[in-house]
């Protein structure tokens, strides 16, 4: 059995860091251990939650990732951090309710991100066809 593996050419790779990046700093948040975190955050944890989510929405489209794929992923990642602050020793507690402002933040996000690229594609196809050089579009 052979393995190839496609090179990754450096625009994608440049299109790929902010999700990386994203990524990485929602795990150190979400795991940081509970003492270690500032008192005041409780009163905007849940912002912080649809924030935080619709950032990693935001940057996977833009890394390329399918919407579908990215929801699908997302939300097993955000049902999945809230499993494993319940049972690590990390003085936090998994909250559904948390679930439920991932969830949010990441539909918003999707949903805007999906609309933004619609509409930039449907101005491309425009802006190509209103620059046709068809002779009987000059005549009109």
């Amino acid at each position: 059995m052979r393995i190839t593996v496609a090179p990754v050419s450096d625009r994608h790779a440049l299109r790929a860091a902010p999700f990386v990046v994203t990524v990485a700093v929602s795990a150190y948040s979400f795991f940081t251990p509970g003492p270690d975190l500032p008192p005041d955050v409780d009163i905007w944890d849940k912002l912080g939650h649809a924030l935080v989510f619709a950032a990693l929405a935001l940057t996977g489209l833009l890394a390329g990732v399918a919407a579908r794929r990215l929801a699908v992923l997302l939300f097993g990642y955000a049902v999945l951090t809230e499993i494993l602050q319940a049972v690590l020793p990390i003085q936090r507690d998994g909250d559904w309710h948390d679930v439920l402002a991932d969830s949010i933040g990441l539909a918003g996000a999707l949903i805007l991100g999906v609309a933004a690229a619609q509409a930039r594609d449907r101005l491309s196809r425009s802006a190509v066809g209103s620059t046709s050089s068809d002779p009987r579009r000059e005549l009109g």
